[in-house]
């Protein structure tokens, strides 16, 4: 699992836009590394991207 993967590693994990209600499962609170979300919707994503200083691992169909 994604969130697995990082774990104890020192990299923080954010979630983007829609994606923001997943912070509030219980399942995903243990992760203490998912630490935020970042941006706005979908189609801001490339104006949003362009400035943010880390990795980014797309998982979605909704492109720009």
């Amino acid at each position: 699992m994604l969130l697995e993967q990082p774990e104890g590693k020192g990299v923080n994990i954010y979630t983007h836009g829609e994606m923001l209600p997943a912070h509030g499962y219980d399942g995903l609170k243990k992760y203490k590394h998912l630490v935020g979300n970042y941006g706005s919707a979908w189609q801001n994503q490339q104006k949003e991207f362009d400035n943010l200083p880390g990795c980014i691992l797309m998982t979605t169909n909704c492109l720009m």
